[in-house]
């Protein structure tokens, strides 16, 4: 048998050696590949990462070579966590961090760039937002949209009308109900402040423009209806009333008075009256009714006014309409019969019936009957009587 050689043994062993020291710097290279790239087998959950909650934890987290799709959102998702908490500092910090890198996907920069954009605009750094939200609205991506929502709401809270407008003029906002009912207000803000100033002329060439981005918006045609009436011009105010009437009945509220002016100069006392009935039957606006029939009682007719108040408490019962009817008895010293006594006694009845007699000390919910737990704000025994 033949034994190798001193020299064979030694490069057996240097071979052994060198594989050996292969398969360890493989083992090696590859735990160090798997921390250079953060990908969707590596990533940690998000109580990791608020467990983690220091900077030096957040620095480590991002100092990887590479980060996929799904690590960013994984990442977006904490600092909107940070940032719903109020913790808004640490929310930029790491969309900062993000947001530095070159290696993200087009995807990912805009995401990460949108969100730091909302950082800024909670933490009162609307410049910074600003610059952002101008650079987003510009991209065709994914992020314009919600970049074109935000960039409107911040020129909003500074009232800037005018930049709002002069983006739409520039086409640089989405074609959207909710965008364009917006830019239509920031048109008629803008065409009030030209009213109040006198300026009638440009104040109209905004309303106009606010129909045209919306041709439902009522607050364009109450505003025409206030510069008519300002000029002397009832019958015009009276006609923009109703056209914004027509488009948004939920106004009559807020120009019941001056319109109600503008029938009294034309002396159109029928005209009026059918258009109050009319509204009061579509939308039972007890304020309406109430308008009516004091302007029945004052033209000489009370006996009218109070069967016409009567009839339709008997239908909608208010507390409004009742201390109305009452104020009119009163005042006109009118005589009820028997039938119509009875009609306020059961109108009386059932405004009792419908009324609240508890309350939470809570959260202020109101109710007919008692709850041990609040059906609101879930607090037990928190229901008392409403004085």
């Amino acid at each position: 048998m033949q034994f190798p050689s001193d020299a064979d043994l030694v490069m057996y062993l240097i071979l052994v050696t060198a594989i050996a020291c292969g398969w360890l710097l493989g083992r090696f290279q590859g735990r160090r590949s798997a921390t250079l790239r953060m990908g969707r087998n590596t990533l940690p959950s998000i109580d990791f990462l608020l467990a983690e909650n220091n900077d030096s934890a957040l620095d480590r987290l991002l100092d990887v070579a590479e980060i996929s799709d799904e690590a960013v959102e994984l990442y977006l998702n904490l600092g909107r966590i940070f940032r719903d908490k109020g913790q808004t500092d640490k929310s930029i910090q790491l969309h900062q961090n993000l947001f530095a890198r070159t290696d993200l996907s087009d995807k990912s920069q805009l995401d990460v760039e949108l969100e730091l954009a909302t950082d800024f605009l909670k933490a009162g750094l609307l410049d910074r937002a600003e610059r952002l939200l101008t650079d987003l609205i510009q991209e065709d991506g994914h992020t314009r949209q919600q970049a074109s929502r935000l960039l409107v709401q911040l020129y909003e809270e500074e009232q800037e009308w005018q930049s709002i407008l002069d983006l739409y003029k520039e086409s640089k906002l989405p074609d959207l109900p909710d965008i364009t009912q917006r830019v239509a207000q920031a048109a008629c803000e803008y065409a009030d402040a030209l009213f109040s100033k006198g300026d009638y002329l440009e104040s109209h060439q905004y309303l106009k423009l606010a129909l045209k981005v919306n041709p439902l918006c009522a607050r364009a045609n109450v505003i025409f209806a206030q510069v008519a009436a300002s000029q002397g011009e009832p019958k015009e105010a009276i006609r923009c009333y109703l056209k914004a009437l027509k488009q948004d009945g939920n106004v009559m509220l807020a120009v019941l008075p001056e319109m109600v002016e503008c029938f009294i100069k034309l002396d159109d006392y029928q005209g009026l009256d059918k258009q109050l009935a009319s509204h009061w039957q579509s939308n039972h606006t007890v304020d309406v009714l109430v308008k009516r029939v004091k302007l029945l009682a004052q033209k000489g007719r009370q006996q009218q006014a109070i069967e016409i108040l009567l009839s339709e408490l008997f239908q909608h019962p208010s507390n409004q309409g009742f201390f109305a009817l009452v104020e009119m008895v009163v005042n006109q010293k009118a005589e009820l019969n028997s039938s119509q006594l009875m009609s306020v006694y059961d109108i009386l009845r059932r405004i009792v019936e419908t009324e609240s007699k508890y309350i939470c000390r809570s959260c202020g919910f109101k109710a007919i009957e008692h709850h041990w737990r609040c059906p609101s704000c879930k607090s037990w025994a928190s229901i008392a009587a409403a004085n």
